[in-house]
């Protein structure tokens, strides 16, 4: 069976109910354009979902090296280091403010 709910709203605007519908499959499964779609679809998400993962880990993991370089090299010796403070979080900014005083 297939299946498919949708809310049905008052007239002030809250959930009152929900309709569903239901269409039973044919005996055969899906259609073959039905299945090659639902498999085209759920490769493009895994995709997409892949590049996000990635660029967020990048995003995630740039600060980090750069700290974990420096701290290497301070403990070979090198107190010269320096960590650049690179913050694009909006929150954070004014904190940054503040604690400069």
């Amino acid at each position: 069976m297939l299946y498919a709910a949708a809310p049905v709203f008052s007239d002030d605007g809250a959930v009152g109910g929900l309709v569903y519908l239901a269409m039973p499959l044919p005996q055969t499964g899906l259609p073959l354009n039905w299945l090659m779609a639902l498999v085209g679809a759920v490769m493009a998400a895994v995709l997409l979902a892949s590049i996000a993962g990635t660029l967020v880990a990048r995003r995630v993991a740039r600060p980090m090296q750069t700290l974990v370089k420096a701290a290497v090299a301070v403990s070979d010796g090198d107190l010269t280091q320096h960590v650049p403070l690179e913050n694009s979080i909006s929150e954070l900014n004014g904190l940054e403010k503040h604690s400069t005083r």
